[in-house]
């Protein structure tokens, strides 16, 4: 299944701890403990799929809502570049 039709969640078990500086996120993930630092986009999209999973087509929409930016702006391709390296960081993992 693409990343597009799946809905994403932050990974079970694991708790963030969140510090945000300006546009800069760091979070720290408890069961790894791995620290990540994050730009405001991907702060924020985690931030959203921490409150709630959601497909690609719905993060778009929560981050242009929330960040009042136009859809255009927020691209497939780069959620879904964003989506994996989220998932490779072990931060996200896909909703059951």
């Amino acid at each position: 299944m693409s990343n597009e039709l799946l809905s994403w969640q932050t990974t079970s078990g694991c708790r963030l701890a969140w510090r945000v500086w300006d546009e800069e996120y760091v979070v720290y993930n408890t069961a790894s403990g791995d620290t990540h630092i994050l730009d405001l986009i991907s702060g924020e999209a985690l931030k959203c799929l921490e409150d709630s999973p959601a497909s690609l087509e719905q993060l778009a929409a929560r981050l242009a809502a929330k960040l009042d930016l136009g859809s255009q702006e927020i691209t497939s391709q780069y959620l879904t570049s964003l989506i994996s390296k989220l998932h490779e960081s072990g931060l996200i993992e896909p909703a059951r």
